[in-house]
């Protein structure tokens, strides 16, 4: 992941009183948020759990294991158990 200063980008010139004047700034990249998206897809994000949209991907995948979301819904509400946190 390629990370940017926060003291050098335009919003904070912006802070400081000179809008669009920013300080130049270096690119490095970051061992910090190096992540793979959660749905197994194995593309790299820089925030949250998911890509855009494979949250979604990600459920409807495990649906379909069970057969249709009403196979899905009966199983769910047969396994968990009520007061049970997730």
């Amino acid at each position: 992941m390629t990370a940017r200063c926060s003291a050098c980008s335009p919003r904070s010139a912006y802070r400081r009183g000179t809008p669009g004047i920013g300080r130049p700034c270096r690119y490095f990249d970051s061992l910090l948020g190096n992540r793979e998206c959660n749905c197994g897809c194995g593309k790299s994000i820089s925030r949250g759990d998911f890509l855009p949209g494979h949250d979604q991907r990600a459920i409807h995948e495990r649906i379909a294991r069970i057969g249709t979301v009403k196979d899905f819904i009966t199983w769910f509400d047969q396994t968990w158990k009520p007061g049970e946190v997730a």
